[in-house]
């Protein structure tokens, strides 16, 4: 049963926010996901030409997983949930999900978070036992999993994040009062292998890794109020950038970057109103603040961004929320809010297939 929010929840993840401009809607309808982990299932809705949201009938779907992650295999049409299970589902044409063959997998104990390489061929998974799960997608969205999985990093793994070009993955481990950074070589098979000078220092209680779309800068908003940001070196080695980490003058929650990687948005959690900041990347990863920034656009505990159209969507105490993105990255909020399962606490978008 859906309801509307009564709590404060964020999650961390790291997602994208289309280009500059507000674009009208492509022909190829989106489709967005909640996952709500207390209620069980995901909530999904199509999203309209001017942004609002409809049902998916049949909705909730991936029942009996209770999923705390959702990620989308964009280049075959596949969802892939996280939680007592990995759930593995087939994108249907008016949006609903299907289970594909063998699913739901067996992972570790305490799940943390899913991501799926961006050419479709690879999905990882962490748990609390410091381990990172690592399968490979079959031709029919079935899950095999890679030689050597599971595969060791840090303690308490965090969120996770693919590079653009789907050679590496960053994994975050927080631990008091060190903090850090893994990042793994993605090899053909999908097994994984840690690059030099890996793991590297963030701020204490990092919440998200965003990966700016050329793969030149990474960027992790912590909860002391500073942001970690680097440049990526060849094989895939982090240098912080001069100055990090940035204090930030808040505590920063999620962070997103639009595919051009002209502009960076991150939550504002210290105000009462859950404000987001936007920013400008400089050629040397450095951020400035846009001008009227922050937007008072809502608050944001979750948030995804449709990668075809000019619509950012987040969790606040209302249920789900639309934002559009103006032409000088200013964010303006789009009217409504949309109910939801029990304690959500995962977001994602996926293309029509």
């Amino acid at each position: 049963m859906k309801k509307n929010l009564n709590y404060s929840l964020w999650i961390a993840l790291p997602l994208f926010v289309l280009g500059s401009a507000l674009l009208p809607m492509p022909s190829r309808a989106q489709f967005v996901y909640v996952a709500n982990s207390l209620s069980g299932g995901l909530t999904g809705y199509s999203i309209q030409s001017d942004g609002s949201l409809k049902l998916i009938p049949g909705e909730p779907f991936a029942p009996g997983i209770a999923p705390g992650s959702v990620a989308v295999d964009s280049t075959s049409g596949y969802v892939y949930a996280l939680g007592v299970a990995l759930g593995a589902y087939k994108l249907e044409v008016n949006g609903a999900l299907a289970p594909v063959p063998d699913e739901p997998y067996q992972v570790g104990p305490n799940p943390g978070s899913v991501a799926v390489d961006g050419r479709g061929r690879f999905v990882y998974t962490t748990d609390s036992g410091k381990r990172i799960f690592a399968f490979q997608i079959r031709n029919d969205g079935s899950l095999r999993k890679v030689p050597g999985s599971p595969f060791t990093t840090g303690d308490y793994p965090g969120s996770l994040a693919v590079s653009a070009d789907s050679h590496y993955l960053y994994v975050q481990s927080a631990t008091y009062p060190r903090s850090d950074l893994s990042v793994y070589s993605i090899r053909s098979t999908g097994a994984l292998k840690q690059v030099p000078g890996s793991p590297v220092t963030t701020g204490i209680n990092p919440n998200s890794t965003v990966v700016d779309p050329q793969g030149k800068f990474v960027y992790v908003p912590n909860l002391d109020g500073t942001l970690s940001a680097y440049s990526v070196g060849s094989q895939g080695i982090l240098t912080p950038i001069k100055g990090s980490p940035f204090k930030l003058g808040f505590e920063p929650g999620l962070m997103a970057i639009e595919p051009g990687g002209q502009f960076a948005y991150i939550a504002d959690l210290s105000n009462p109103q859950n404000r987001i900041a936007g920013y400008s990347i400089g050629t040397d990863g450095v951020l400035t603040p846009l001008s009227g920034s922050p937007f008072q656009v809502g608050g944001t505990v979750l948030l995804a961004i449709d990668p075809q159209g000019p619509f950012m969507y987040g969790i606040n105490a209302l249920g789900l929320f639309g934002v559009a993105i103006t032409s000088d990255g200013s964010l303006k909020a789009l009217p409504g809010s949309y109910p939801v399962g029990e304690m959500p606490s995962g977001l994602a978008i996926a293309p029509k297939p």
